[in-house]
């Protein structure tokens, strides 16, 4: 079997001028179906994304960047864009999408996968991961293909054996 790993990665200062609301354009990581053949095991671990408005990074940026729209189209800390594909193993990861109220349709989440039910095929797990929104106006844990998962309850149910997730603010110091 092949084994692919995603590990110890800090994603952040994504940003885009969209404004279109109803296709995610603002991905921190996307794992999908690598063509590994039957047996593919995607493992993702120990990831941090941080998905914020740019003004919150303040002098961090270049000017060209700071001085651009905020993040107003939907967009996901983690995406698995395949419902028949690899094993997916994602744990000990921080998604956090600290996003604020939008305008329209856009959404931002935490996690979003294209089955309706699992996150992977058969013996795909989530655990120990957190998955935190700031803004719950327009923020969700996760997207399970077209369905909104509005709290970690609600996203276990389509993760279900994440029983030791939480959804903590992850209180980023610099």
């Amino acid at each position: 079997s092949n084994i692919i790993k995603t590990y110890n990665n800090f994603v952040w200062g994504l940003f885009s001028g969209s404004t279109i609301g109803s296709t995610m354009r603002v991905i921190g990581i996307y794992i999908q179906e690598t063509g590994g053949g039957a047996g593919t095991k995607q493992q993702v671990y120990y990831n941090t994304v941080y998905l914020q408005n740019r003004t919150a990074y303040g002098s961090m940026l270049p000017g060209s960047i700071l001085n651009s729209a905020n993040v107003q189209c939907s967009n996901t800390c983690f995406k698995i864009g395949t419902t028949s594909g690899p094993v997916m193993d994602v744990r000990n990861n921080c998604f956090a999408n600290f996003t604020p109220a939008q305008t329209g349709v856009s959404k931002h989440y935490c996690w979003n996968t294209s089955a309706t039910s699992s996150i992977g095929t058969s013996g795909s797990v989530s655990n120990y991961n957190d998955l935190f929104i700031a803004d719950t106006a327009n923020g969700r844990i996760g997207l399970a293909n077209a369905t909104d998962k509005k709290t970690l309850t609600n996203w276990q149910g389509v993760a279900s054996n994440d029983a030791n997730s939480v959804s903590v603010d992850p209180v980023f110091l610099s």
